[in-house]
């Protein structure tokens, strides 16, 4: 900072750690100065400065925020956000900016305090470089949007891609995506309710009934694969 400063010149830096809430000022100055060979040094000085409180409060709130998603409580989505279930962002992306665009409107403070976390925490902790929150909807499925990260040139959240999960934590199939593999389910309905939605966006699949299926409404686990008319 001081090699292009000039002659002289006059800083204030703040260092923070967003993982502890921790944060000092410095003021830091820079003259020239004739050594004893007769060369001209420059002599930097460091001294403690008065953190402003605008600086402590934001490094406080990023503590909070790292804290709370560090811990994995998820922000609730209401019926009255308009968007009552994650199917609706895995399988339509034109959804992605008016989701954001309700975060910003109804958490503002949080969406805000992400941001500045996610890009200048990141700058010190790398673990907060793009910061994930999660979301869950009235319907119990989930998704988690990925705040911006240092040199970012969009201040906006992005979806993350293949996190969308039902409420029995299955994967959501991504537009244009079938399913396969195997799926697991706390109860018959909830594989029901699985095949139907499915259903609803053209995809048609076969469910084989292994051995991890315990049915009787106690659910389990089954294959299902796309499917394919002999």
């Amino acid at each position: 900072m001081t090699e292009g400063s000039g002659i002289s010149s006059s800083h204030t830096i703040h260092i923070a750690t967003f993982a502890k809430g921790f944060v000092k000022s410095f003021s830091v100055t820079s003259r020239p100065e004739l050594g004893q060979g007769g060369e001209l040094e420059t002599v930097v000085v460091a001294r403690l400065a008065i953190t402003p409180a605008h600086i402590q409060e934001s490094v406080n709130s990023g503590y909070a925020i790292l804290n709370r998603y560090a811990f994995g409580v998820p922000i609730q989505v209401p019926d009255s956000s308009g968007f009552n279930t994650a199917w609706d962002l895995a399988r339509n992306y034109s959804n992605h900016d008016r989701f954001d665009d309700w975060f910003l409107d109804a958490h503002p403070i949080t969406y805000t305090l992400s941001q500045f976390t996610s890009i200048v925490g990141g700058m010190f902790v790398g673990g907060l470089n793009g910061l994930e929150v999660k979301f869950v909807f009235p319907d119990g499925t989930s998704l988690i949007m990925i705040a911006s990260s240092t040199g970012s040139n969009s201040l906006r959240f992005s979806y993350k891609e293949r996190s969308s999960r039902d409420a029995n934590g299955n994967l959501i199939p991504a537009s244009g995506k079938t399913v396969s593999g195997d799926y697991s389910f706390t109860t018959d309905q909830g594989l029901q309710d699985f095949i139907n939605i499915l259903a609803q966006h053209g995809i048609q699949v076969t469910v084989i009934h292994g051995s991890g299926w315990m049915g009787e409404g106690r659910g389990g686990t089954v294959t299902i694969v796309p499917f394919s008319p002999r």
